[in-house]
């Protein structure tokens, strides 16, 4: 069933343990490569919104994969920011208190999606990476003809994700309707 849905939502699974050059990385970057929308979540985790203080950014660090499955297109893809609310609501997760809150896992109440809740979707306007990527080629010729990481990728990969989480971050403030401070959570 699973598989059914996430193959709707053009997702593939990830394995979050594996290195940026695992097969189903490369397998998914040239699904894109080959001109098919993908849908990713750059953050790599789940986050409900309980687990924040009312005007504290929701985003955590975006992985840097996502750098690195658009860098190496031949083709740059356009890259729509997306940012939706109200997931959490559809399959909620045991509020934790405390310094638990940001830190440990939660798991879901149900994993039988609530009904009559609302999602809201907010887009942003596309992001074109070619000409940053047309600069690192001259920069650096040859290294992005391989799939395997280099010093230099990686800091293009940063880069653009980067890039994407910022666009993605005005999508969020928009959702919630003010500015929001950088969140706490540190990275683990």
């Amino acid at each position: 069933r699973m598989s059914a849905c996430f193959g709707a939502g053009n997702v593939m699974p990830l394995d979050r343990t594996g290195s940026l050059e695992q097969p189903l990385f490369q397998k998914f970057q040239q699904k894109l490569a080959g001109g098919s929308w993908c849908h990713i979540f750059a953050e790599g985790r789940v986050w409900q919104s309980w687990r924040f203080e009312p005007e504290e950014e929701h985003l955590g660090p975006f992985k840097f994969g996502v750098g690195k499955l658009i860098a190496h297109c031949k083709d740059s893809p356009v890259v729509v920011p997306i940012y939706h609310k109200g997931f959490d609501l559809i399959i909620p997760e045991k509020q934790l208190k405390g310094k638990a809150r940001k830190k440990k896992p939660s798991f879901p109440i149900t994993v039988k999606p609530c009904t009559g809740k609302t999602v809201e979707v907010f887009i942003g306007e596309p992001l074109d990476f070619s000409d940053r990527i047309a600069k690192f080629n001259t920069e650096h010729p040859g290294i992005l003809d391989k799939w395997q990481s280099t010093p230099e990728g990686l800091a293009l990969y940063i880069d653009i994700s980067e890039t994407i989480r910022k666009a993605v971050l005005k999508q969020e403030e928009r959702a919630w309707g003010r500015p929001l401070k950088p969140q706490s959570v540190s990275e683990s």
